[in-house]
């Protein structure tokens, strides 16, 4: 049954990552995002906090987006929004044994601005805000065995900042 107050959090990660668009217009954009797959340690907090890590999840996030920009002269801000794929990679176990944590989809806002040096060159800042929802499974052998399941809503925000190439 459900253990009360008992809470999960996810530590942050940090990757490098690449995108690669299509201007379809001048103002809207394709956009593919990969990158090294990071990893998280899942926590336990509240009335499981005692159990500490987890477990810990590699995974790898791949986004696609469409963009709109707005010509401001010198800087072009844009939105937008897509689908994201969340493909677990490993898991490993911490407090919890056989830890299972499942690959989904979810959807993904974008917001950021491209700072053109030249034609060819340029800098960005890019903030995304991820939505999705799995599931993990285990057993606690703390706890005789038990066994654990949990639904998990994590909204990860992912910063971007990097250097442009247009061909």
């Amino acid at each position: 049954g459900p253990v009360p107050g008992a809470a999960l959090s996810l530590s942050d990660s940090t990757t490098l990552a690449a995108e690669i668009g299509y201007w379809l217009t001048p103002s809207v954009a394709l956009r593919a995002t990969v990158g090294i797959p990071p990893s998280t340690r899942i926590e336990g907090r509240g009335t499981v906090a005692g159990l500490g890590q987890l477990g810990e999840i590699k995974f790898a996030p791949v986004m696609f987006t469409g963009t709109y920009s707005f010509d401001l002269g010198t800087i072009k801000p844009y939105i937008g929004g897509g689908i994201a794929y969340i493909h677990i990679l490993e898991k490993k176990d911490g407090a919890v044994a056989g830890l299972g944590v499942e690959s989904r989809f979810g959807g993904v806002l974008q917001a950021g601005v491209d700072i053109p040096i030249d034609k060819s060159w340029g800098l960005f800042v890019d903030f995304r805000k991820l939505y999705w929802k799995t599931k993990a499974t285990g057993t606690v052998p703390a706890f005789g065995g038990a066994p654990a399941q949990v639904d998990l809503n994590p909204s990860p925000s992912v910063v971007m900042i990097g250097i442009s190439k247009r061909f």
